[in-house]
């Protein structure tokens, strides 16, 4: 079992991660540049 910390690490990894794929796309669409930039992060 994953402690509550790991739980807590991963959850907001998780949302943050949505967070920056959607302001990706909206600036970005899907081109390649949206993608270099996140990768970059």
């Amino acid at each position: 079992m994953p402690s509550d910390f790991e739980v807590g690490w991963l959850t907001n990894k998780a949302i943050v991660w949505r967070l920056t794929r959607n302001l990706h796309e909206k600036h970005f669409g899907l081109s390649s540049a949206g993608y270099t930039i996140k990768s970059s992060i």
